[in-house]
């Protein structure tokens, strides 16, 4: 193995984590409603715990009103219950056939509440990011009798600037979004 494919292999790694943290950011609801805020709920069916979206359909018809409709109704009472458990913001309206979520605006403290969220979810991907650094850096430390100190030195080099170009993704994708939940 050489210096390049270690670089390579933390590259994967590394957009596996922005990948990750921007599905994370998809759950913090900013202006408009998105299904992703209620996909990752789980539900209690068929004796296990299922994340929403493989028990029912999710539609957002308007910016604040979401619809879920279980593909088996005997379902409805269960996903209720775990919306309610879920940290929302609102209370499911259940008419029998679908569940109704009607989300009001965002006030001022809790877009900044949302905020801090942001950057808290930002440093744990960075965090994950220099593990991943370390690893690859051990990787190839261990390759250090096959290697001659110049690409040592040059895999070290390679290995820091694609995290630095990594971690400066991760902020922009965070400015983005709490741009995006300060704007009213």
């Amino acid at each position: 193995m050489s210096f390049e494919q270690i670089v390579v292999q933390l590259h994967n790694k590394l957009e596996e984590r922005i990948d990750h943290f921007s599905n994370e950011l998809d759950k913090i609801r900013s202006g408009r409603v998105t299904p992703a805020l209620v996909e990752s709920v789980k539900i209690e069916a068929y004796n296990s715990q299922m994340p929403m979206n493989q028990v029912a359909n999710i539609s957002t018809p308007d910016a604040r009103t979401m619809v879920i409709e279980p593909w088996d109704k005997a379902l409805l009472e269960d996903i209720e219950k775990a919306l309610i458990k879920s940290d929302l913001g609102t209370m499911p309206s259940n008419d029998g056939q679908i569940i109704h979520l009607n989300f009001p605006p965002l006030s001022e403290e809790r877009r900044k509440e949302f905020v801090k969220v942001v950057k808290k979810v930002a440093e744990e991907c960075k965090i994950a990011m220099r593990k991943a650094r370390r690893e690859q850096l051990d990787a190839l430390n261990k390759l250090d009798k096959s290697l001659s100190k110049d690409d040592i030195v040059r895999g070290e080099e390679s290995i820091q600037k694609e995290l630095t170009s990594f971690e400066q993704k991760v902020t922009v994708i965070a400015d983005q979004k709490n741009k995006e939940l300060m704007t009213v």
